[in-house]
């Protein structure tokens, strides 16, 4: 960095920074499911259409509400929040949770880790908390439970013990859950020893089922980081001769090409929406609503068409920032 900037100051204007500037290159599971789902609200609320000059913060919303919650409620448990009100972490943290098919008890967990809160507020916050996320998430949450229960349905038929789809940047993916079965072995010392065989021709029908969500949103996020490298750049046929380089779900460029790079991320959005909810049909597995993304992001081509004003809306500039 102090080289850059020795470097800036002997060029003056117009100097070029070679030092990357890395994007987060992942669609948090919540815009994934408001765009593939067409839920206009929550698009709005988690920043994948645009709609106004300042993003939303649908973390810090959830906060506040539970916050507001605390101050009027009058239960014992409440009061610990009171004066130590939820942060934004901790809300995103338990939010997140949803997207990825994560449970109640998985928010116990996280409250849990709340430096010095009493056992009876941990246990209200993670209730509240969790269930006020999933009124937000309804559509969501009930498209999860209707695409479980026909991945259920759909391994029950054909007796398998595996479920398979054909991510959007064409990766076949394959779950596989069997029954687990517990030996335990008496030891000659004081206790058991516990060995877990795997029968493996037993499926597993509930766990293919639940876990088909995860899985799922996984496979939609890293084809948006594939595409956006690959094909967006057009590195496949070496036109493309910007320095680029990734790191885990982030992407690096020069300061310069930051702008491109968030329009080639927000493009593969769009593909990744699209080639999903064909899959899906492909699969059998009911999705209400159907994307209209008709073009690219923000002020360009308009992605469709906003079912409560009837007002064409794009892609909001702050779908990757």
């Amino acid at each position: 960095a102090a080289r850059e900037i020795v470097e800036y100051m002997d060029h003056g204007p117009g100097y070029v920074s070679h030092i990357p500037v890395f994007i987060d290159a992942s669609a948090q599971g919540i815009q994934i499911y408001a765009a593939l789902l067409w839920d206009m609200d929550l698009m709005i609320a988690s920043n994948v259409v645009a709609t106004d000059d300042v993003p939303h913060d649908i973390y810090q919303e959830l906060a506040d509400q539970i916050n507001e919650d605390a101050r009027i409620i009058s239960a014992p448990e409440a009061a610990w929040v009171r004066t130590h009100p939820v942060d934004r972490g901790i809300a995103k943290r338990i939010m997140m949770l949803i997207p990825y098919g994560g449970k109640l008890h998985a928010a116990f967990k996280i409250t849990r880790e709340i430096p010095g809160i009493p056992a009876a507020s941990s246990v209200w916050l993670a209730k509240r908390l969790y269930n006020s996320a999933v009124d937000i998430l309804d559509s969501m949450v009930k498209f999860q439970y209707s695409a479980a229960q026909a991945v259920i349905e759909q391994t029950k038929e054909r007796e398998t013990a595996s479920y398979s789809w054909e991510s959007p940047a064409g990766v076949s993916v394959t779950q596989t859950y069997t029954k687990h079965k517990t030996v335990r072995i008496q030891t000659a010392i004081k206790g058991h020893l516990y060995s877990y065989r795997t029968d493996r021709k037993t499926p597993e029908y509930q766990k293919i089922g639940a876990a088909f969500i995860p899985n799922f949103t996984h496979s939609i996020d890293a084809s948006i980081l594939c595409h956006s490298v690959v094909y967006s750049c057009d590195l496949q046929d070496s036109k493309d001769t910007r320095p680029i380089c990734t790191i885990h779900d982030s992407i690096g460029v020069l300061a310069a090409h930051v702008d491109q790079m968030q329009t080639q991320l927000a493009g593969s959005f769009i593909w990744s929406i699209n080639k999903m909810h064909d899959e899906l049909s492909k699969l059998k597995i009911p999705i209400p609503g159907k994307p209209k993304f008709l073009g690219e992001r923000g002020q360009g081509p308009q992605l469709g068409t906003d079912v409560h004003s009837g007002d064409q809306v794009g892609l909001s500039d702050y779908l990757f920032s």
